[in-house]
């Protein structure tokens, strides 16, 4: 969970499509 935070605050300060956000979140739910 401390590595997704990460992750994320990461892609917050890039510039990242959404698509990829997108395909990064729906990864993390579906192994949860």
């Amino acid at each position: 969970s401390g590595d997704f935070t990460a992750s994320l605050e990461a892609i917050g300060g890039q510039t990242v499509t959404a698509g990829s956000v997108n395909a990064q979140l729906q990864a993390v739910v579906s192994f949860q």
